[in-house]
């Protein structure tokens, strides 16, 4: 263990660590490596896909959607909100799970190869402005980019997660404006009217209103449910604040072996007056 822990192989492991972060860090900056992963996007016919590069933030989406909404009576321009958010996030994304690479992220994408089911996630991209940047991302990623916005413009508004028999699921959007609920789903675009009252239908089971709405994407479904969770709560607190805290412990890891170095030092330094004391 002595030999192990000498002070020579704890600073090249320190070194070692400080060239790896320094080196992705370049790579990543001068557009070598992406942030992301970079498979090729699934997306919807069905869907309009108009990409503005420049949309790479909560904030500059939110600018973009006041600059451009039409200004008429509050209840229209309520409506126009709801439809200028969903058609801008919409055309903007194509349907792929957003990770990301692990050339930039090697300790999470290490910690995510583990057998443990919650960190296989880690490298699910999470931070609403990180999706920002991005132009594909499935159903949750982009609900959290929605949600927001929606908070950047002060608006209430909960997950809403749909299951059905064959266990599979989806993730959109409730939005409360005005005394009004809007379900707003930018990943497939279903004709559904965003509406109260097909909001109520959904959360009693109506299951026919949910049927006509995703049932050609879930073609062997036959029972599809609505439920509503974290109201004006960011959906994935935790696994953000967890998944912060492993990219910040990679920043600083080079320090990891100093700190061993020092503490090596001082017990030893504390052992020599003990055993002088005797």
């Amino acid at each position: 263990m002595n030999k192990f822990l000498s002070y020579k192989k704890l600073l090249l492991i320190s070194f070692f660590l400080q060239v790896l972060n320094t080196t992705t860090f370049y790579l990543e900056k001068y557009g070598l490596v992406s942030r992301f992963n970079e498979e090729p996007p699934i997306g919807y016919k069905h869907i309009p896909f108009n990409p503005d590069y420049q949309l790479n933030s909560i904030t500059k989406y939110s600018t973009y959607i006041k600059n451009n909404i039409q200004r008429s009576t509050k209840e229209n321009r309520t409506n126009d909100f709801v439809d200028l958010l969903r058609i801008t996030v919409a055309s903007n994304y194509k349907h792929n799970s957003l990770k990301y690479n692990c050339y930039v992220n090697w300790l999470p994408c290490l910690i995510s190869k583990s057998k443990l089911p919650k960190l296989s996630y880690l490298l699910y991209v999470l931070d609403p402005n990180d999706i920002a940047k991005a132009k594909h991302a499935m159903c949750s990623q982009q609900a959290i980019l929605v949600q927001s916005i929606l908070s950047d413009f002060s608006y209430n508004y909960a997950s809403l997660k749909l299951t059905t028999n064959t266990n599979k699921g989806h993730f959109a959007t409730v939005a409360f404006i005005n005394n009004q609920s809007y379900i707003i789903d930018t990943n497939i675009m279903p004709k559904i009217l965003h509406r109260k009252k097909s909001l109520d239908k959904i959360l009693t089971y109506d299951n026919n209103i949910l049927i006509n709405a995703y049932g050609q994407w879930f073609p062997n479904s036959n029972v599809i449910k609505g439920s509503l969770s974290h109201f004006s709560i960011f959906p994935a607190k935790r696994g953000l604040l967890f998944q912060q805290f492993i990219f910040t412990f990679q920043r600083y890891i080079a320090s990891v072996p100093l700190l061993l170095i020092i503490i090596k030092y001082i017990y030893k330094t504390n052992r020599k007056f003990r055993i002088f004391g005797k």
